[in-house]
């Protein structure tokens, strides 16, 4: 991870390079999650035999050793150096096997000179131009000497290697300084801050509305798990009682998620999910929370965010809209029962080219299905002849507050995406459309509800990019009168 006070523009090619190959030999990955006290890949003591190796391979071109190890080593940096981020472990995984090979020629090289040097000083002290008998005996000692190397090499490595990770886990003032916040070693790899907010929940005796982002994190759903056992699809009668809401803290802002469009409600033993907020809502609840009280954690982050919820009319939610292929199941199990926007919209939803674009899918189980899996759904904007214009999402479906396979029959969950709008994308009609994967198996099918199959993707509603103004067309038009049903007139 960066600090915020870097830049983040990517470093030229060779500098990337220099900084892969300075991973392997001094800096090592300076992520603490991967790596303690950025320690290199290289054991100490073993960079000389390492470059040696490479001064092998141009000593023996036509060996095909010389020129596997060199192409193996550049394969190894290329992830790391074409990378835009700081060289990390995984990233730099490959090299573990590469290393030995180059460590290994480095060794059979250095053995090669110091067979030559004994072979050279046997014959000026015999003074002879070929190589006497106890040359056999001098090989000898050379084995036993490489193997004294390398077991003091092993040895010394241990040693190095045991001393920095005992120089860095005992020291108690030891720090990491994480996207701009300087972070002790508890609190960057337990999470703390989330531990702490949990317990926070826990101990409240009034209902508590918490991002469902935070519900569904592993560490917070952990704590939370024996006082919340129990968890719900949207309700048939939504009731909402006042208590308080609350966020963690977040790492990445030195704040909260404030653009939680989704929350959950706590209450008795039951984690309920709510439908999302409108974006009016959203922005009134988000400073409910910034005027509220700020929960005490660890030293160096906060728990989280607090305030109090008297009454529930600031939050507001999305008007539910019909899919545009009712009916259909995804894998025959799960159907697409609505979709939404946070923005308050006419008929046709609006796109804005070159901005972000919430949408809400709206899943239920069908009655008397099994869900086998635990599914990844995913939502792209696509022309009207099927090219998607939008990277999308592709997320799992509430892993570790409520998967599919813990659903009831006939339950609701909302899930949200958001992906950026084209800033190029042309006026005209689009598609969203949404899918379900299932991890090793690929995309499940769609199926009608006459039972045949349709595709792997489902149209759940018909976007508009609009034109930047409308056509006056009144002096081109006709003028009539056509009656079609009791609620269509067409006059022109």
């Amino acid at each position: 991870m960066q600090d915020n006070s870097t830049t983040n523009a990517v470093p030229p090619l060779l500098e990337r390079i220099a900084r892969a190959w300075g991973s392997w030999a001094t800096a090592g990955d300076v992520n603490p999650q991967y790596n303690v006290a950025s320690a290199p890949l290289l054991p100490p003591g073993t960079y000389p035999l390492f470059l040696l190796g490479l001064v092998w391979c141009l000593l023996h071109p036509r060996r095909p050793a010389a020129w596997l190890i060199p192409a193996l080593v550049i394969a190894a940096v290329l992830p790391v150096a074409l990378s835009d981020e700081i060289p990390h472990g995984l990233r730099s995984a490959g090299a573990f096997a590469v290393l030995p090979l180059a460590i290994g020629a480095g060794v059979a090289q250095l053995l090669s000179w110091l067979h030559l040097a004994g072979e050279l000083a046997l014959r000026l002290r015999a003074g002879t131009a070929s190589p006497p008998r106890g040359l056999h005996i001098h090989r000898r000692w050379l084995a036993y000497g490489a193997l004294v190397l390398t077991g003091s090499l092993a040895l010394y490595g241990a040693a190095a290697t045991r001393s920095v990770y005992d120089g860095d886990w005992l020291r108690p003032d030891r720090t990491w300084r994480v996207h701009g916040v300087t972070l002790q070693r508890d609190e960057w790899f337990f999470l703390s801050s989330l531990r702490d907010f949990a317990a926070w929940v826990n101990r409240q005796d009034t209902p508590v509305y918490v991002p469902i982002t935070a519900a569904d994190n592993p560490v917070i759903r952990a704590y939370l798990g024996e006082r919340f056992p129990a968890v719900s699809g949207l309700p048939d009668r939504l009731a909402l009682p006042p208590g308080s809401v609350a966020a963690p803290f977040d790492l990445t802002t030195s704040g909260w998620a404030s653009d939680s469009l989704q929350y959950v409600l706590l209450a008795g033993s039951r984690v309920t999910i709510l439908p999302p907020l409108t974006a009016d809502s959203r922005t009134a609840l988000a400073r409910q929370i910034d005027s509220g009280d700020v929960l005490g954690g660890p030293p160096s982050t906060a728990a989280g965010f607090a305030a109090t919820l008297p009454q529930t009319n600031l939050l507001a939610f999305q008007v539910q809209r019909p899919v545009a292929l009712p009916g259909a199941a995804i894998d025959g199990v799960l159907e697409l029962d609505a979709w939404s926007v946070p923005e308050t919209a006419g008929h046709v939803v609006h796109l804005s080219p070159g901005r972000q674009q919430a949408f809400t899918l709206y899943w239920r189980k069908r009655p008397g299905a099994h869900v086998a899996y635990e599914y990844r759904a995913w939502a792209q904007i696509w022309t009207q002849d099927a090219h998607s214009v939008t990277a999308g999402a592709d997320t799992a479906i509430l892993p570790w507050l409520y998967p599919p396979t813990a659903w009831r029959d006939a339950d609701v969950v909302p899930q949200t995406f958001s992906m950026p709008v084209p800033a190029d994308l042309p006026q005209g009609a689009y598609q969203l459309v949404t899918g379900l994967t299932v991890l090793f198996e690929g995309a499940a099918p769609v199926v009608a509800a006459d039972g045949h199959v349709l595709d792997t993707g489902l149209r759940a509603a018909w976007l508009k990019v609009p034109q930047a103004t409308v056509p006056d067309l009144r002096d081109a038009a006709q003028s009539f009168e056509a009656q079609f049903g009791p609620d269509i007139v067409l006059r022109a």
